[in-house]
């Protein structure tokens, strides 16, 4: 079996509060193997977010990350900006989730391409608007003329695809790259990241809380929940044979929209700070029991490849 191009074990991510620092994301453990994406999946505070800042030693200020193991092909980012440094913008890049937020507005978007190749040492006249055109923009003169403000949201995530693209990463952390984006846009930015990894055999790490985009570009995905991986395994085995209470809840509110029901599924209670003990899901979960509220369940196998944090996996 092939070594894992990223490897993470145990790994919590601290963030400040008013009432001191509290632990947002604990007990993170996963692989992610040249050419495979990874779809960390939930709802909005679960801390898939987190995780992918924590990868690139790009947390907010006053966060702190700690794991067990951390590596990325043999590089221990553990180690800190020593060994970040070099690698990012290099071999680790970011789609972030906010294309405006990404660029600065007084540079017009020719200059953020140079910026970029010249990181590559890639300094042919024609480059930004070859790389501009992998990404199917047609009119890449005036692309590359404008100011982000004159661009729309999806243009502007086209042009940041281009960026991440032109550094040729071996790791690409995908952060909601199709949010406020219409249908139609989100599918083709979903393909140029498709395109791009076909092209180039990278590793995606995708943050995602749509459920079908996760479904259609992803190998594997792992649930988040308070912070926790509760479930992880093959797409279209959790998609479809979810196993997990939260992964059930998740998955049945997605279907009752899209078959637009007149009452609408939800879960109960709302996302939070984990519990102070036992299963990141109680209180929500309507099997939980006092063996739930006692002991913090561990991942353990279904199946090899299918892996569930739940007490009652029959249930």
């Amino acid at each position: 079996m092939p070594t894992p191009l990223l490897t993470i074990a145990d790994l919590a991510v601290s963030v400040p509060g008013p009432a001191g620092a509290w632990t947002a994301v604990a007990g993170i453990d996963f692989t992610l193997a040249r050419g495979e994406t990874l779809g960390l999946i939930g709802e909005s505070g679960s801390g898939k977010t987190l995780t992918g800042l924590a990868l690139l030693g790009l947390l907010p200020s006053g966060a702190s990350a700690t794991a067990r193991r951390l590596t990325f092909d043999g590089h221990d980012l553990l180690r800190g900006e020593a060994v970040l440094a070099p690698l990012r913008g290099r071999r680790l890049g970011m789609i972030v989730q906010d294309p405006v937020g990404a660029f600065n507005p007084a540079k017009r978007i020719g200059w953020h391409m140079r910026a970029v190749l010249r990181r590559r040492g890639d300094r042919r006249p024609d480059a930004a608007a070859r790389w501009l055109s992998e990404v199917g923009v047609r009119a890449a003169d005036q692309v590359l003329a404008a100011y982000p403000h004159q661009l729309s949201g999806g243009m502007l995530q086209r042009v940041l695809i281009a960026m991440v693209g032109a550094l040729e990463p071996d790791l690409i952390v995908a952060d909601e790259p199709t949010t406020n984006l219409d249908a139609v846009v989100a599918q083709q930015i979903l393909d140029l990241v498709r395109e791009r990894q076909r092209r180039t055999g990278c590793a995606i790490l995708f943050v995602t809380h749509d459920l079908p985009a996760a479904r259609r570009l992803c190998d594997r995905v792992a649930v988040m929940v308070a912070g926790t991986i509760v479930e992880i395994g093959p797409a279209d085995t959790v998609l479809d044979t979810p196993r997990h209470p939260y992964t059930r809840g998740l998955i049945a509110t997605v279907r009752s929209l899209a078959a637009r029901d007149t009452v609408l599924v939800e879960m109960a209670g709302e996302p939070g700070r984990p519990p102070t003990g036992g299963c990141p899901f109680l209180g929500r979960c309507p099997r939980a029991d006092a063996l739930c509220r006692s002991d913090p369940p561990r991942l353990s196998a279904l199946r090899p490849d299918h892996l569930l944090r739940c007490h009652h996996p029959d249930a």
